[in-house]
């Protein structure tokens, strides 16, 4: 173990992942170990100076003295001189690169330094036995002061529809003498989407033991990708328009208990979650999806793992058509609704009639006509219109 342990190869990448801080040498833990150290480096130098690096250039020593290839080098900079006795004690770069033949220039950026501060560089190399040369030279450098940004414009904003896009322009200008770097990070466009619900499936019938918390605002979001909610009774939100479509749609023919139609081509392509889709099935348990072909009755809070994929949920629960065609559907070419119409619940009395609009803009609206004045039903939709 002490053998194989003491043969890796050093990669800097593993400092502190694995015991070794290297990869597995089966060669080395068999062969001939000998007692011959690489040279030192006599040539470090620091080269282009940044606000947050320094650029280090050095001329490769050898495996054995100054013939042969080293196995890893080890570089260490501080902000106060480095010799041999504190020489472990300096902080190490970590992403020193692997050596080259002896006599070959090397680079190096080391990362994460302080601004306008003078720090101290030095560096060893080891063979693969772990025999280590000397201590380099020792080099003394400054970074850069901090960079001056500028931005023109500094602010943008654009309201743009799901699918739509809109380009600008922004210079970026460093006016100081530091170096200016700088990453976009990916937009953070609303709160964490809601932790997955565990599924529950129930028989027809079963009664179901869950409650969700009461719904107390009529708008919300936007969620994590962008989406947001209003009511029709909120300010702004969407107004109640029923276009009737059972004389002038077709009539799905999905009429028995927990069915899902074929795809139906939307007559236009619509982004839900970042995907353009063209088509949707309808299932007849008061939703619709873009890809599913699952007939779920038991409605599940949402998100959740047992719901089907690419969900759009007016009103999910246990419908039942009862052999005759209540689901209707009709395209407008930049709009489609699907309409349940008159359909009763698998238990229970009296029947519903709602909508579901799909815009090309990727809006979605809900729209509920009638309804049972009493009713044991629990529908995970809800009268509401989502946009992004």
């Amino acid at each position: 173990k002490s053998v194989l342990l003491n043969s890796v190869d050093h990669i800097a990448s593993m400092q502190g992942l694995v015991v070794s801080s290297g990869r597995l040498n089966a060669f080395f833990a068999i062969a001939e170990p000998d007692d011959v150290a690489p040279s030192g480096v006599v040539d470090l130098a620091a080269v282009d100076p940044g606000s947050n690096t320094m650029g280090l250039a050095w001329t490769a020593p050898g495996d054995d003295g100054l013939t042969g290839t080293a196995t890893y080098y080890d570089v260490r900079f501080s902000l106060s001189p480095i010799d041999e006795g504190n020489f472990a004690a300096a902080e190490q770069a970590g992403n020193e690169p692997a050596p080259a033949p002896a006599g070959t220039l090397q680079q190096m950026e080391v990362q994460g330094l302080e601004t306008n501060k003078i720090y101290y560089f030095a560096m060893k190399a080891y063979d693969e036995w772990g025999n280590v040369g000397p201590i380099s030279n020792l080099v003394e450098a400054s970074t850069l002061p901090p960079p001056t940004a500028q931005a023109e414009p500094l602010t943008i904003e654009e309201a743009l529809f799901t699918g739509e896009q809109a380009d600008h322009v922004v210079t970026l200008t460093n006016v100081g003498v530091g170096t200016l770097d700088f990453t976009i990070p990916s937009p953070s466009v609303g709160e964490p989407q809601a932790a997955a619900a565990e599924p529950l499936d129930l028989g027809k019938d079963d009664l179901d033991p869950r409650r969700g918390d009461p719904v107390v605002e009529n708008a919300g979001g936007p969620d994590a990708f962008g989406y947001r909610w209003t009511d029709s009774d909120e300010p702004g939100g969407p107004a109640f328009a029923w276009t009737d479509i059972t004389a002038t749609g077709t009539a799905l023919s999905i009429t028995g208990d927990d069915a899902i139609s074929d795809r139906i081509p939307l007559g236009f392509n619509v982004a839900f979650y970042g995907t353009f889709f063209d088509s949707v099935r309808v299932c007849t348990n008061g939703w619709l999806s873009f890809t599913s072909s699952a007939s779920s009755y038991s409605n599940q809070p949402l998100p959740s793992s047992g719901a089907p994929e690419n969900l759009i949920a007016p009103f999910w629960d246990d419908l039942n058509p009862a052999g005759t065609q209540k689901i209707f559907f009709q395209s407008f070419g930049n709009r489609a609704i699907v309409q349940w119409n008159a359909i009763a619940p698998y238990s229970g009395t009296g029947t519903y009639t709602f909508q579901a609009i799909i815009d090309q803009s990727g809006a979605v609206t809900f729209q509920y006509l009638t309804r049972p004045t009493s009713t044991t039903t629990s529908p995970s939709g809800s009268p509401r219109r989502r946009s992004g």
